[in-house]
């Protein structure tokens, strides 16, 4: 199995892998990054204030991504000096290992959807049961297209004509649409 699954989702399609995730499994969410201040750990994906349809960035990798953890893991949070002064929070998987990083994607100016991922750079019981229990649902429930597994909300929009790209500033050749008749 992959270390990393790939996929177009809207909150909805986003529900379908990771309601059964948190209800199986004692899951924490801890945000991943530079912070200002101390990120907080959430039981549920739904309980961050932030909007699930919507990709701020038009690069998959900038976009929000989350530490999913056993609740009972301390989260090791490191503080970095700022050169200008002051201190900055970081979350990341390195000090994390038994864990696994999802990056969010969603909607981008009302014509695109953004991809997004789920990885481990871990071997751990927790990262590799977790990316299965995701993989086993991704397969089911959504639809693999070039690598892709594009989730049933995902696919009306596209079926609308939207972009479906990891950059909404790359070519359109390389959107999972044009690259899908190849």
């Amino acid at each position: 199995m992959s270390k990393q699954i790939f996929f177009y989702a809207l909150k909805d399609d986003l529900n379908d892998i990771f309601i059964p995730i948190e209800s199986a499994y004692d899951i924490k969410y801890t945000k991943v990054g530079l912070m200002d201040s101390i990120p907080k750990e959430l039981n549920s994906l739904l309980d961050f204030e932030i909007n699930l349809n919507e990709a701020v960035f038009a690069d998959w990798n900038n976009n929000p991504k989350f530490l999913i953890s056993p609740k009972e893991d301390e989260v090791i949070i490191r503080e970095v000096m700022q050169k200008k002064g002051g201190i900055k929070y970081s979350v990341d998987q390195m000090k994390n290992e038994n864990s696994i990083v999802l990056f969010l994607g969603g909607e981008y100016k009302g014509e695109a959807l953004i991809a997004g991922k789920v990885g481990s750079i871990s071997n751990s019981d927790f990262s590799i049961t977790i990316l299965k229990e995701i993989n086993n649902i991704v397969t089911k429930e959504f639809t693999k297209i070039n690598g892709f597994f594009v989730g049933k909300k995902a696919l009306e929009k596209m079926a609308y004509g939207w972009r479906l790209t990891t950059d909404f500033n790359s070519p359109k050749k390389y959107d999972l649409n044009a690259l899908r008749d190849i």
